[in-house]
């Protein structure tokens, strides 16, 4: 029989040796070995998990980190949409929390815990709130926010403040130009470092320990702390993690090896506590789509998933290089719901793509392409704003297939993949559509785009379709010698206003899936040729 000093004799050589192996493991030793019924608990809640994490899902709703109370928060307006969770984010800048009461974080802004008193703090009120309603409640991190590298009065304000980056400004990306803080009051300044080639100055190296003890403290103190129903990691505000890619390399092996060690000793945290309250806690990582320039920045995607270390991998954000449907054949291999993040376009004009039309031509792809929700970031509709009926409209491909949209080629872009990554463009799987200008002489283009809708099926089905192609030129006043096609057939009688030539068209051309449209011109004045917009709708009414 196992005596009690048996077993402690036993943990205390596995401790030895394998601080031996690994001094830097010392941190991470188990204090003691799980016991059989430990074990039971764990394999349980990790079954649990990956139940939890396959749940059907409609639209998670994230939301910026202001007040509960905020007349500009979107929270109390969600009950009766398609909302099944929602994330709230309360670490942005490194490592600065907002609206939770924290001893391992620094509370911000300076003076802002003194505020709840007695009561409950923001991230109580946003459990309550979620618990309410019955939406699962995620807590959410930025995971290297660098809106204090900005060159205003805000961005000054919120580097000055940073305590942590005031005083260990050698964990910080950018070159110090001194040794020394130069203003007058011994604080360190935008103007006491150099920016970096790629990312920005302000960011945290995730190469020291200190910054990744301090993540997992702060990680740990959450789950302790609060009724959460996981965490959401956002590695794209903003994706810079090592000193060596800000400086123009390619995250080493070792850097990639610091990140995955991160998260699997917080995944090991996690299911623990997880075991003890008997519901598991989810991660969810928000990353690039590509899994080459995620580990091109130091984090290993497909081996996080291969490992269990996340739930959910929640894809693109600034960018997007691959079709949807590759997106979620990667994650699907490993077991892992794919959650699409629809931000805001950043593709001119920014108001034309935001519309209503935009945004459901954008659901409407990632439905078909198999995706397992979708995730609206930083959307701050609210009623009565007519983009918030979206809400009622995005979660459900049923009723989408129905309604007005806008297709366009990309509404997301290509423009800073080699900003966060040297040479990150070799990863960028898809055609850089627009602005295409063309030469003097004899040219032509094809620019392809994606239709999620059926019109054939919808007419079927007793709705009045119609379909409107646009071209939208730099400069452009006559049609001659320009032709156009869609699926190969030449496109007759445009109207050309404001250098915008419109097509109506017959809706049996528009095809469910790839639509190819052709530009040609032929020889004539250049500045005349610059290709910038190509949009199509789809319209419905019931006959």
């Amino acid at each position: 029989m196992i005596t009690q000093h048996t077993k402690l004799f036993v943990r205390f050589i596995t401790a030895v040796v394998l601080v031996v192996a690994d001094p830097h493991l010392c941190r991470t030793v188990p204090a003691e070995v799980p016991t059989r019924e430990e074990e039971a608990a764990l394999k349980k809640i990790r079954e649990l998990r990956k139940q939890t994490a396959q749940r059907k899902r409609r639209l998670i709703f994230h939301s910026d980190g202001r007040p509960m109370d905020n007349e500009t928060i979107v929270f109390p307006h969600l009950p009766g949409t398609q909302t099944d969770a929602c994330t709230y984010s309360l670490i942005h800048q490194f490592n600065l929390a907002r609206l939770y009461r924290t001893e391992v974080a620094q509370p911000w802004p300076p003076g802002s815990l003194e505020e709840y008193g007695d009561g409950p703090d923001d991230l109580e009120r946003y459990v309550a709130f979620c618990r309410e309603n019955a939406y699962e409640a995620f807590w959410a991190q930025r995971m290297n926010d660098t809106h204090d590298c900005a060159d205003t009065e805000n961005g000054r304000w919120k580097f000055k403040t940073n305590n942590f980056k005031q005083e260990h400004p050698e964990f910080l990306i950018g070159e110090r130009r001194t040794e020394s803080p130069s203003s007058p009051d011994e604080k360190w300044r935008l103007e006491d470092f150099i920016q970096c080639p790629h990312g920005r100055w302000s960011s945290v190296d995730y190469a020291h320990e200190e910054v990744r003890e301090l993540l997992f403290r702060s990680w740990e103190e959450v789950c302790k702390n609060y009724d959460l129903d996981g965490l959401m990691f956002d590695f794209f505000r903003h994706p810079t993690f090592f000193r060596s890619t800000a400086w123009g390399k390619r995250a080493s092996e070792q850097e990639v090896e610091m990140m995955t060690e991160l998260l699997r000793r917080t995944r090991k945290m996690a299911d623990e506590l997880g075991a003890k309250r008997g519901r598991p806690f989810l991660f969810i990582a928000r990353t690039p789509d590509s899994p080459g320039y995620c580990k091109g920045l130091g984090l290993d995607i497909q081996r996080w998933m291969e490992e269990d270390l996340i739930d959910i991998w929640l894809a693109t954000g600034y960018h997007r290089m691959q079709e949807w449907d590759e997106i979620v054949r990667l994650g699907h291999k490993h077991g892992v719901p794919v959650w699409a993040s629809m931000d805001e376009s950043r593709v001119p004009p920014r108001e034309l793509h935001n519309t209503r039309e935009a945004y459901r031509a954008r659901a409407m792809n990632m439905w078909n392409a198999g995706v397992d929700a979708i995730y609206l970031f930083n959307f701050f509709y609210k009623p009565p704003q007519a983009q918030f009926e979206l809400l009622h409209e995005l979660g459900d491909p049923a009723k989408l297939a129905y309604l007005d949209k806008m297709y366009v080629p990309d509404a997301r872009g290509h423009g800073n993949l080699d900003y966060w990554l040297k040479d990150g463009d070799a990863f960028d799987k898809l055609p850089r559509s627009l602005p295409v200008r063309f030469d003097a002489g004899e040219s032509k283009t094809t620019v392809n785009i994606l239709i999620g809708d059926d019109l054939t099926a919808a007419r079927a089905k007793g709705y009045a379709v119609s379909a409107e192609f646009h071209l939208q030129f730099e400069e452009l006043s006559s049609q001659e010698g320009l032709s156009v096609t869609l699926n190969d057939e030449t496109l007759r009688s445009g109207t050309l206003s404001d250098s915008r030539l419109r097509f109506v068209l017959a809706p049996e051309l528009v095809k469910k899936g790839t639509n190819r449209i052709g530009v040609a011109f032929k020889p004539g004045p250049e500045a005349k040729r610059v290709l910038t917009g190509v949009r199509l709708w789809t319209k419905y009414d019931v006959q």
